[in-house]
């Protein structure tokens, strides 16, 4: 068996017993080159999405990934509605300077957001506010910060509590966060499965969140 047929048998392997990704949902096509490792098809979440990128990076062998995964959507939406839907969701948040930042989304729902914020706060917001919007499929966030500004597990933890409270179908008071080397804690008493949902998604949209541990209970 060479070194690439390894690595992409040991990802099948990896991503088959990771249940949050559910492999036989996905429509996905693993090809490694020379530990190079591309990445194509549909996941049906974007936490299959994180956790993939996640796994695929730390088996052995991998070098760089690429990928080109598209999350299901029920409903498509052309090119130019998404992006003036994007748009339009940036242009209405306070805690952005929309004029700042540059939306482009193809007729596959891929979305690149490019342009300078000032903060991870401005940096997250503008990702989550993205993938909110019903048409998108994938986010690549090239927007730069100005002036650096480091990170931590607190700030994502404090960005995290803005980000829910700009949900409407979350009430963050009802959560108990914890970060912990970029994986996230919650836990807590949700309403209903519906408000337990969207804050698991909320965690998962965020980008630099790593993990997303769920300990919540409904009432």
């Amino acid at each position: 068996m060479t070194d690439d047929a390894r690595i992409e048998k040991e990802i099948t392997a990896r991503l088959t017993h990771e249940t949050r990704i559910n492999l036989d949902e996905c429509e996905m096509e693993v090809k490694s080159e020379g530990g190079y490792v591309n990445l194509r098809g549909e996941v049906h979440s974007v936490a299959a999405l994180r956790l993939t990128q996640v796994i695929v990076a730390q088996v052995e062998g991998v070098k760089k990934v690429s990928e080109d995964l598209l999350v299901k959507i029920p409903a498509a939406m052309g090119d130019l509605e998404l992006t003036q839907h994007i748009e339009k969701s940036l242009e209405q948040e306070p805690n952005l300077e929309a004029r700042e930042i540059d939306v482009n989304a193809d007729r596959e729902g891929r979305v690149i957001l490019t342009g300078r914020v000032h903060s991870w706060m401005a940096f997250r917001l503008a990702e989550v506010l993205a993938w909110w919007v019903s048409g998108t499929r994938h986010v690549r966030n090239a927007i730069v910060i100005e002036p650096h500004e480091q990170d931590s597990d607190e700030e994502l933890k404090d960005n995290l509590v803005v980000i829910m409270s700009k949900d409407n179908l979350v009430d963050p008071s009802n959560f108990h966060l914890i970060v912990v080397d970029r994986a996230v804690i919650l836990r807590g008493q949700a309403p209903t499965s519906v408000e337990k949902g969207a804050a698991i998604r909320d965690c998962w949209y965020t980008p630099g969140v790593r993990d997303v541990i769920d300990e919540l209970t409904v009432r």
